[in-house]
């Protein structure tokens, strides 16, 4: 049998054609790959993100998380936060929020989402509770509140269903009617994580969280100040028993001074004696001077300029 291989063996005869092989490769590579071979670079940080926010609620026993979500509908975690009650931003581990290091530069359509989280440890897989949301026009991304459409009228009325006397001012109600029979809140459904919740703030006896709910059909889920009656199936409170310690019960509510307010939460928030600060106001009115007992009177929808907002810019390295 002829040997074909002469001079060098097999070695001779494999040399050239790895080098071959190793040419026509290197011009196949992705300009960014054979870039990062000239310069000896290895994978790592290419850009920061620098963001602005302004407005979030301070969040206490939670925290926020900044997630990345590609083209393609994959997502990844870039950055944790919390806001102190001065409105600074803080990591979980205290010290300023700056900039975030990114691994590549966001395409044009992808989404910038801002989270809200329980706890003070990141979680494995984000939650529905969205705060803030944008996407990129190049380099820049504007992140605006995720807030439910409101449509329609919202109306409450004073009543107070639970004690034997019921025509009083002394209980706030969101009903359309005298008998607490139809709701008085048209409210979407929201996302996972999330609901609605009811504030009374007065002018001498402090604020009072009423419950939280998730159907406006459907009575809340706390009962903290009832009489001994039954109450209505709508969200709703009396102010007549279990009074705070300092405060005097039953409140009259047609003063001029009390304000309503209806607002979203994250589910899991507790609110403990007079600390019932709403976290995103969507509805609120002051009750009118001297309302009488039975008569509706309507809430206005919260203006954009007091939602959260922010910014954010993409910088290379």
């Amino acid at each position: 049998m002829a040997r074909v291989f002469t001079k060098g063996g097999w070695v001779g005869a494999v040399i050239p054609i790895l080098v071959v092989g190793a040419i026509f490769g290197y011009f196949l590579m992705p300009e960014k790959v054979k870039n990062e071979i000239g310069q000896g670079v290895s994978s790592g940080p290419i850009a920061d993100l620098s963001l602005q926010l302004d407005k979030l609620p301070s969040n206490k026993g939670d925290h926020y998380e900044i997630w990345l979500r590609n083209l393609e509908g994959g997502e990844q975690p870039i950055g944790y936060f919390k806001v102190m009650d001065g409105g600074s931003l803080v990591t979980l581990a205290g010290d300023p929020f700056t900039a975030l290091s990114l691994l590549d530069v966001p395409r044009s359509g992808a989404t910038l989402l801002v989270a809200v989280e329980k706890g003070d440890s990141p979680v494995s897989e984000r939650s529905e509770r969205i705060v803030l949301q944008g996407s990129f026009k190049e380099t820049s991304v504007e992140l605006k509140a995720v807030l439910p459409e409101i449509k329609g009228d919202q109306v409450a009325l004073l009543a107070n269903p639970t004690l034997t006397k019921s025509k009083g001012v002394a209980g706030l109600w969101f009903t359309k009617d005298a008998n607490g029979v139809v709701s008085g809140l048209n409210l979407a459904k929201l996302p996972a994580g999330w609901k609605y919740g009811v504030f009374v703030v007065t002018d001498k006896s402090g604020k009072f969280f009423l419950g939280m709910f998730s159907d406006a059909n459907k009575a809340d889920e706390k009962s903290y100040f009832g009489g001994k009656k039954t109450s209505w199936s709508v969200p709703g409170e009396d102010f007549v028993a279990n009074a705070p310690k300092g405060v005097k019960f039953p409140l009259e509510l047609n003063d001029g001074k009390t304000q309503v307010i209806v607002s979203v939460e994250p589910e899991y928030r507790e609110f403990l004696g007079n600390d019932v600060k709403p976290f995103l106001p969507i509805l609120q009115m002051r009750i009118p001077y001297h309302q009488i007992s039975g008569k509706t009177f309507g809430l206005e929808t919260v203006k954009g300029e007091t939602f959260p907002i922010g910014t954010g810019s993409v910088i290379g390295k």
